[in-house]
């Protein structure tokens, strides 16, 4: 059985994987929280909270840096970005013992939502971070697609499994 441990290392590239950002230290990926509604009524002793599928509270995606750059103020521009984030992800073979490593790929596209220009101090990293608002996310694991949702286009997939092919059916 492959455990999963940690990630290994990852790069992170913006312009759809073209331009490499420089040396990340570390990803705050965004939080997935679904939208809820709460419900009473008639015949129930109670309320619930009715969450609707495939809809998501506003996502950010944040990025801290060891140093400034030219990349990085480049994601100040408006209009969309796509950042890409390349992993290695290792895991522990319990049958073997050993270590195995899957490429893991996490795309984003959204707007920036602005840059921490970090601190200066003499031989020590500036800890910049930028942030983005989040429209569209894909994870990928070994080449599997394991979660894609698209704000604006109502894709939302788990698994492999269309999670919203009914609701577009129906409109």
């Amino acid at each position: 059985m492959l455990i999963p441990e940690k990630i290994n290392n990852f790069n992170i590239y913006d312009n759809n994987g073209e331009r490499y950002l420089g040396v990340g230290e570390t990803a705050e990926l965004p939080k997935m929280e679904e939208l809820t509604e709460t419900m009473k009524g008639a015949g129930v002793l109670g309320e619930w909270q009715s969450t609707t599928k495939g809809h998501f509270g506003a996502m950010t995606l944040g990025l801290v840096f060891n140093t400034q750059s030219k990349h990085l103020t480049n994601t100040l521009e408006s209009g969309n970005h796509v950042i890409t984030l390349r992993a290695s992800q290792q895991y522990h073979n319990s049958a073997t013992g050993g270590k195995e490593l899957k490429g893991m790929v996490v795309s984003f596209a959204g707007s920036s939502g602005g840059m921490g220009l970090g601190k200066v101090g003499v031989g020590t990293k500036s800890d910049c971070d930028v942030t983005f608002h989040i429209t569209y996310l894909k994870l990928v694991i070994d080449g599997e697609v394991l979660l894609e949702w698209d704000l604006f286009n109502s894709i939302y997939t788990v698994n492999g499994e269309d999670q919203l092919a009914d609701v577009r059916n129906h409109i």
